[in-house]
Formats: C-alpha cells, sequence, structure tokens
C-alpha cells in the first residue's frame, strides 16, 4: 500500500515498514493516547477545583500619595545607607591591597590582611 507509492516492490522492506507502521500504532494505542486522556482528566479536576474555591483576598488597604512617598524615600535611604557602608568597607579592603613588583614575569596584587581578619570581612559581608 504505502510502499506502491513509494516506488518499492521489495518485499523484505515491505515487512519492514509494516512492521514500524505497526510500532507506531502500538504505541500511540498504549502510551499516546492513555497519557492525553491522563492529562485531559487532571486539567478537567484542576478547573473543577479553581472553580469551586472562591478566594478572598480582602479589601485593599488604601493609602494616601503621602504615605507612598515616605515609604519610598524611607527605602531609598536604606539603601543609599547599605551602599555608602559597602562602598566604605571595599575602600578599606582596597587600602590593605599593594602592588609587588617582580624583576621577571608579570606584577601581581598582595592583599596585606590576616587571615581571620579576610574572614570576618567575607562573613560581614555574606561572601
Amino acid at each position: 500500500m504505502i510502499c506502491h507509492q513509494m516506488g518499492i516492490h521489495n518485499n523484505r522492506t515491505n515487512k519492514r515498514i509494516n512492521a514500524v507502521i505497526a510500532i507506531l500504532k502500538n504505541i500511540e494505542k498504549h502510551q499516546t493516547k492513555p497519557i492525553a486522556e491522563i492529562l485531559q482528566s487532571l486539567l478537567h479536576e484542576t478547573a473543577n477545583i479553581e472553580k469551586e474555591d472562591d478566594f478572598d483576598f480582602g479589601s485593599p488597604v488604601l493609602i494616601t500619595e503621602n504615605e507612598e512617598l515616605a515609604f519610598y524615600r524611607k527605602e531609598n535611604e536604606l539603601v543609599r545607607q547599605e551602599y555608602m557602608s559597602f562602598k566604605n568597607k571595599m575602600t578599606k579592603l582596597l587600602d590593605q591591597v599593594n602592588v609587588e613588583k617582580r624583576s621577571f614575569g608579570k606584577d601581581y596584587l598582595k592583599l596585606n590582611l590576616d587571615k581571620i581578619d579576610f574572614d570576618n570581612f567575607r562573613k560581614s559581608n555574606n561572601v
């Protein structure tokens, strides 16, 4: 049937093509369709559950423009303070760095800090 359309007349080839078709039909019948039905039933159940549940989010709390502005100013100030604190810490750390010159090869940076102080720096900055 399909083999004649493709111009193949070899009996062995026909059998192989028919076997492949049978395998694909078997996969569709035993794997694809049941999975599709399971997914469809799950989606149907989920839709029913969502219809049954009425979510009450409560009434929203209305705030004035001034309250909103005060909130964002406060948050902005906190972020600025954190930034300045971190900037100061990094400046102190970078002040501990020296350039070591070498006669051969590239120069390198050396951190003049005890291991304990360095570990404390890492812990205090969550690094």
